[in-house]
């Protein structure tokens, strides 16, 4: 019998490698004078070889047997010029028949696999996960062998049998047809160097065990220690539902060891913080409006902030600028606003201010809102980034005079007003610099700063004061996808087609963090509120999350799956506990980080989601989309559910029958950003489709 551990290669058996072997070195004294003693001359045979197939119209026997000369004696490079000769000027791509042995060997590997999944019953969803990377080594070991009729009639039989988790994935495999492609397709750069991971029941692993042993078949056997990763659990068999909810990722779901590490996810406790919440208690006094109310209100605020998380990093965790003058003021009348937000919930839905932006459908990429709600920044296709007021109040103004200013009274507590030219104000700015589209943007907590991402590959820090470019961050290999501040400034991260993510300082040119852990390209990322991790989204549908101020080799703490498609928008909830995500798939998946589960799996929305926010006080969440819909959710009864129960392994995922609480649609625009203001009002942007207007 064959046992599943210690299996070596069967030496004289089909090899299923698609990667490129060396031959036996072949001992033919006549071809070994005549042939490598220099490449040209093969490389000149293989030029009239060409000629001679285009002159006699050999047929693909013929070309097969050239081939099979050209791979029998390990000759590459007169290998590759004769494929791309025939391609160039015949486009012939050369199909070898293979042995009936071979045939039997790839169906009958594959056949008794799919008739032993079927026939498990209970077991089938769990144990139908191996046959999608069982499925795509035998394809790709099949082209990379010139066996392309083979090749495709072998996926048109099998590919019906995957799962709809892997539904794009296959739909870019049948693009694949001949050993080019697949060398240069991202299949063999990420299957041929992972390993797919599967989760199995104890009782499901016993089953595949018996079947590899009944089955006897060593290349099996191989397949399967080589290609996957097999993640053993102990309780009872998960239903389909469960497998599904959290399957989905390139290489699989994830694997839980990676989820094991602690996260503080609470949030910080500022040394000025208790300072700050007396001097707001003392002014507060002077207001007669609701005394009672509001001096509860003062007093639950005081107790917060003096309140010690246990689940809160060190503040001194990692280094955090300064805080100023101007940012005590800005915290300060944060927290004045704080006190007078609405309280949202199932009775009182939150008040929606939408704006519609005209004549800019295909202009606009990406759109920030300023942490006080008043500015609007817009990334445009046309390499600019446009700063806008939504306050007639606050214009947009610049600077003095370098003269003026060294005239005013430093001192003053009304410098940050004094500094500005009043008669400068105006309602929009246009920052110029970019040479490509714009896809990220970001406004610094303070307002002073933007930070722009462009597919011209750079990073570009802009100065609110001068309405001026700083720096021009070089870093990324590619397009930039998303950017990010974090909650206190100074730091902010980018992300982009390259599949990697960056994390930069306003003080520095070079990054301070590289993250290289996901397959393709990273779509998004976001801060956590006390800025100690950066969570990321990517195209390879999974989600990381980052700590930051870890100093060992491994950084990435937490890594999940469950979306079908691209990973569009990820956003932490105000207390830190929750993550949110949306995706092309229309799902919205919330994860309690501190447990790694998925507590709440949404997919009312028809379209793909590209705007997600937490309100201020973590009662509800809003989403949109291409939908042209913006849907709020209970998360005080999502938060309240997960408090309550004991028992995580019993926990039911929340669905949209228990927690939407409110559902309304634009008529032509989609919702391409969300924001939550400091009092609770919903704002939503997006630019008008005028091409769908009747």
């Amino acid at each position: 019998m064959i046992k599943m551990e210690h299996i070596n290669t069967v030496p004289n058996s089909p090899a299923v490698n698609y990667q490129q072997m060396n031959s036996t070195q072949q001992t033919m004294h006549s071809y070994q004078t005549h042939v490598y003693h220099n490449e040209q001359v093969p490389a000149q045979n293989a030029s009239n070889m060409q000629q001679n197939a285009q002159g006699n119209d050999l047929d693909q026997n013929d070309l097969g047997q050239i081939l099979r000369i050209f791979q029998k004696y390990n000759l590459k490079e007169s290998e590759e010029i004769f494929r791309r000769e025939l391609n160039r000027k015949n486009g012939i791509e050369v199909s070898l028949d293979p042995s009936q042995k071979e045939r039997e060997f790839y169906y009958d590997i594959y056949e008794s696999l799919t008739r032993f999944v079927e026939s498990t019953k209970e077991n089938k969803y769990e144990l139908s996960q191996v046959l999608y990377p069982i499925f795509i080594h035998l394809y790709m070991d099949m082209i990379n062998k010139d066996y392309l009729k083979l090749a495709q009639e072998f996926f048109n039989k099998y590919s019906t049998v995957q799962t709809s988790n892997h539904a794009l994935d296959i739909k870019k495999l049948k693009l694949i047809t001949n050993k080019d492609q697949l060398n240069r397709s991202e299949f063999r750069e990420t299957y041929g160097t992972t390993k797919y991971n599967v989760k199995l029941s104890d009782e499901s692993y016993r089953l595949l065990k018996d079947f590899v042993k009944v089955k006897n078949s060593k290349p099996l056997v191989d397949l399967i220690k080589e290609n996957m990763m097999l993640e053993i659990y102990n309780g009872p068999l998960r239903d389909h539902r469960q497998q599904s909810q959290n399957s989905g990722g390139l290489l699989g779901e994830s694997n839980s060891n990676n989820n094991t590490e602690r996260i503080f996810y609470g949030l910080l406790k500022e040394p000025e913080q208790a300072e700050e919440a007396d001097d707001l208690a003392g002014e507060g006094g002077d207001e007669t409006e609701k005394p009672k109310k509001r001096k509860n209100k003062r007093e639950a605020l005081m107790n917060k902030k003096n309140r010690q998380d246990p689940n809160a990093p060190q503040f001194n965790r990692i280094p955090l600028p300064e805080i100023r003058s101007i940012d005590r003021l800005n915290r300060k009348q944060a927290a004045k606003d704080y006190l007078k937000r609405a309280r949202l919930g199932p009775e009182s839905l939150p008040s929606i201010c939408f704006y519609t932006i005209l004549n800019s459908f295909n202009l606009v990429n990406c759109i920030d809102l300023s942490d006080d709600s008043c500015w609007l920044a817009l990334g445009l296709s046309d390499s600019t980034v446009r700063i806008c007021t939504l306050n007639e109040k606050l214009k947009l103004r610049t600077l003095k005079a370098l003269h003026e200013l060294e005239s005013l009274d430093k001192e003053s507590d009304e410098i940050f007003n004094l500094m500005f030219d009043e008669h400068s104000g105006v309602d929009h700015k246009t920052l110029a610099g970019h040479s490509g589209p714009i896809y990220g943007v970001c406004f610094s907590p303070d307002k002073y700063f933007v930070v722009s991402g462009s597919e011209d590959g750079t990073v570009r820090l802009w100065c609110l004061l001068t309405f001026s470019c700083l720096v021009s961050y070089r870093g990324h290999n590619g397009p930039v996808w998303d950017v990010k501040f974090g909650p206190y400034g100074h730091y902010f991260a980018s992300c982009g087609m390259d599949k990697t993510a960056r994390v930069w300082a306003t003080d520095q040119h070079q990054s301070l963090r590289l993250y290289t852990d996901h397959l393709a390209d990273i779509e998004c990322l976001c801060f956590h509120p006390n800025s100690n991790y950066l969570a990321t989204g990517s195209s390879d549908r999974t989600i990381r999350i980052y700590d930051l101020g870890s100093i060992k080799e491994a950084q990435q703490i937490r890594q999940y799956t469950g979306h079908k498609d691209v990973v569009n928008v990820i956003k932490f909830s105000a207390c830190g506990r929750y993550l949110g995500s949306g995706g092309n798939d229309g799902t919205i998946l919330v994860w309690d980080i501190s447990k790694s589960v998925i507590v709440a799996n949404l997919n009312s929305h028809k379209q793909a989601i590209y705007s997600f926010d937490f309100s201020k006080d973590n009662t509800v969440f809003a989403t949109g989309g291409l939908d042209n819909t913006v849907k709020v959710w209970n998360m005080a009864k999502l938060c309240k559910d997960v408090e309550q129960s004991e028992d995580f392994s019993k926990f039911v995922t929340r669905n949209e029958t228990h927690l939407e609480i409110g559902s309304w649609q634009t008529k032509l625009t989609p919702i391409l950003h969300l924001h939550f203001t400091r009092r609770n009002l919903l704002v939503g942007i997006g630019p008008f489709n005028d091409k769908n207007k009747k």
